[in-house]
């Protein structure tokens, strides 16, 4: 069973437990960018396996790495300096909040093999720094241009895409996208009276 056909199954039995599937209103896709001002707090440490702890159940539903899995593919010439790409994944976990209503993915990356822990997501040379790259990488011949770019920055990105009717097509998504936002200007505040 793939990966998303079990997030499907654990996500269809939450809903029946809480009284049958939903019914949809729109037939349409609505696409709302969230203002991070707006966002409520979450109390996460960061740690994928210890904020969805695999014993909590039910509650968390733990897709670990499996041989189906494609990873990234790291350029031979440099693959003794970078060994894990900060794009890879080793697992996801998900939980369900009935409480409300609210629905968290974690992606848990591997270890990294070139510092205590694990490979910081979209350290594309796993030097320990999402913003620098390694000098090691950039003295490799043919990698003198070598780029990693901070934060999710110029070409890099990521996302979550979860497809619960198996149509091929994602009802949610979640991420970073390559394509940089422009929050809207707002208009400028008339002047106030003394």
């Amino acid at each position: 069973m793939s990966l998303f056909a079990r997030l499907l199954q654990a996500v269809r039995s939450w809903r029946r437990r809480r009284g049958g599937p939903k019914t949809v209103r729109y037939a349409g896709i609505a696409m709302e960018q969230l203002d991070h001002r707006q966002l409520l707090s979450v109390n996460f440490t960061g740690n994928v396996p210890v904020d969805f702890p695999a014993t909590q159940v039910p509650g968390v539903v733990v897709l670990p790495d499996t041989p189906q899995v494609t990873h990234p593919a790291i350029a031979p010439a440099i693959a003794p300096i970078v060994k894990v790409s900060g794009f890879d994944i080793s697992g996801i976990r998900v939980s369900y909040s009935t409480f409300d209503d609210t629905l968290s993915i974690g992606i848990d990356q591997p270890q990294s093999l070139n510092h205590p822990g694990e490979v910081i997501a979209g350290d594309a040379d796993n030097n320990g720094n999402s913003g620098t790259v390694n000098p090691a990488v950039r003295s490799t011949p043919g990698f003198a241009g070598f780029q990693d770019p901070a934060d999710f920055g110029g070409t890099e990105h990521t996302g979550a895409f979860i497809d619960f009717t198996g149509s091929g097509n994602a009802q949610i998504v979640a991420g970073f996208s390559v394509v940089p936002t422009t929050p809207t200007p707002s208009a400028p505040s008339p002047p106030k009276a003394l």
